[in-house]
């Protein structure tokens, strides 16, 4: 027992007779040895557990991070094949979905090319035709192979842009759109920048200075001037640009960043990819473009990663 206790009992003669139990040493000492025995087969356990669930957990936590590169960028390097048998089957269909997705993107990327390629020898064709027509046509044919040109070289431009070939590095994103707003102003457009004074991200800087100059450029065809603003968040940066257009209607706020759509068939030039280029650069970078509502013209928010 762990305490002593006593018994007592009355005799006929009236006396009593009383029997004290002492403390007993050896089974205290039994029960420190079986409870030092248990405690230290738990920790034991414990520790074999948590080694366990490492090793178990540490195949799925390095497929969920190389799933989501993919998502950001289809040439990040294949997932690995490790882990339990389910995990690796899943590993090997997300690396199949990556092979194909980039030979998607290289076919599209082929195409255009080859076909906007193969349409600058006829327009030189019918630049050098428009030189020998009479003076009326001259003006007029001129103008119409210039609009073709434009958009051939578009398509030149959104063939070759793709993200993942441009190595990303530590940028300043506030000096990179505060030239862009310069390059405008000494051209004599309206463009005006507003952030803080040094703002570093990790980012390809070509890549970047052509998703903002799509939106600038965008701003400036429908608004006639651009408003740039940069502000810091927790975990990403935000760039808003603004214009004075007529705005875009809530029903094509979609479809605008689709290629080939533009709002105005009629009066606007252009092939309708400037947008197209920007949201998918934003995605590589693991950010997105928004329309928001707003007072006057067009309200369009870039939000990357820090």
């Amino acid at each position: 027992m762990l305490s002593g206790f006593q018994v007592g009992a009355e005799l006929p003669d009236g006396r009593w007779l009383v029997m004290t139990q002492g403390r007993n040493w050896a089974e205290i000492g039994w029960v420190l040895r079986a409870a030092g025995v248990i405690g230290g087969t738990l920790l034991v356990l414990s520790l074999l557990a948590m080694l366990f669930t490492r090793r178990l957990t540490r195949p799925i936590r390095n497929f969920s991070n190389a799933v989501q590169a993919v998502g950001v960028d289809p040439q990040s390097e294949p997932v690995k094949e490790e882990g339990p048998q389910e995990l690796r089957g899943a590993a090997r269909a997300v690396n199949t979905m990556q092979a194909r997705l980039r030979a998607l993107i290289a076919d599209r990327t082929k195409t255009l090319a080859a076909v906007a390629h193969d349409m600058r020898t006829p327009l030189m064709r019918l630049r050098l035709a428009a030189e020998n027509a009479l003076p009326e046509q001259r003006e007029r044919m001129a103008k119409e192979i210039g609009e073709v040109e434009a958009l051939v070289a578009s398509f030149i431009a959104f063939a070759r842009d793709d993200p993942a070939e441009e190595a990303r590095v530590r940028l300043d994103l506030s000096s990179l759109l505060e030239s862009i707003a310069s390059d405008h102003c000494e051209a004599g457009r309206d463009v005006t920048f507003t952030g803080e004074d040094r703002l570093i991200i990790t980012g390809q800087s070509l890549g970047l200075k052509r998703l903002f100059g799509n939106l600038v450029e965008n701003a400036l065809k429908y608004g006639e001037r651009a408003r740039i603003d940069l502000t810091r968040e927790e975990t990403q940066v935000v760039v808003d640009v603004a214009d004075d257009g007529p705005g875009i209607p809530a029903d094509k706020r979609e479809s605008v960043f689709e290629p080939f759509v533009r709002l105005n068939e009629e009066g606007t030039r252009g092939a309708g990819l400037g947008l197209a280029a920007a949201q998918s650069i934003a995605r590589a970078h693991g950010g997105a473009i928004v329309i928001l509502d707003a007072e006057r013209g067009a309200l369009l928010r870039v939000t990357l990663p820090l």
